[in-house]
């Protein structure tokens, strides 16, 4: 969590990705558009953030997929001075040409996030429902370089406990790189990295890369 995320009243994102990575697995092989707002509630430490996923391209085929989120975020500092956030959130996956009773799929979650000197460590519980009906948990590290500030490393290590042969863990890990252009708006180039150990799919080690535009209003 930054200091500059408490200052910014609301920030909306425009982003697009190669392709679409759910734990290590191609959930779609098309370009994927992804808006974002993030809005504080009045004076307090509560953000409300919406947030969605479109596979633009191969619309009609089985692996067009849409994701909607809604997430509420609380930050504060006080009284240890060190950063931290809990936050809640809903996902809800769309698949416009899956087959009956498997349009959609639910993702509900609990989580929270520390912030330290060099590095900000998180721990997140997930519950899918419907199509996917289970349980697993991601861990999450970021460290913080000071000879590149605008540089945004994460690594992700999710463990799952479902009860159908979708138990599986999965490793991913991100780096995006923010440009500032002007006053308010910064480029944010991404390029991903994630592996799992399930044989479900056909592949299980997936490359992507993207870039975000970002407003500070």
């Amino acid at each position: 969590i930054r200091d500059r995320a408490r200052a910014v009243p609301l920030t909306l994102e425009l982003g697009g990705m190669s392709q679409w990575v759910w734990r290590g697995a191609q959930l779609a092989d098309a370009v994927t558009v992804r808006p974002a707002a993030s809005v504080p509630v009045g004076e307090s430490d509560l953000y409300l953030i919406a947030r969605g996923g479109f596979a633009i391209s191969d619309r009609d085929l089985y692996e067009a997929v849409d994701r909607i989120e809604l997430i509420a975020d609380y930050r504060w500092s006080a009284p240890l001075k060190i950063p931290l956030s809990v936050r809640a959130g809903f996902r809800e996956y769309l698949f416009p040409n899956g087959p009956d009773g498997s349009e959609h799929t639910e993702e509900a979650y609990v989580g929270g996030h520390l912030g330290l000197t060099y590095l900000s460590a998180s721990l997140t519980v997930f519950q899918d429902f419907n199509v996917f009906d289970g349980t697993y948990a991601k861990i999450g590290v970021s460290p913080f370089l000071s000879i590149l500030p605008g540089l945004d490393l994460r690594l992700e290590y999710a463990m799952a406990k479902y009860e159908s042969s979708l138990r599986f863990n999965d490793l991913t890990a991100t780096g995006k790189y923010w440009i500032p252009l002007v006053p308010i708006v910064d480029l944010g180039v991404e390029a991903g990295f994630s592996i799992s150990n399930a044989g479900i799919y056909d592949e299980n080690k997936n490359f992507w890369g993207g870039a975000t535009v970002r407003i500070s209003l």
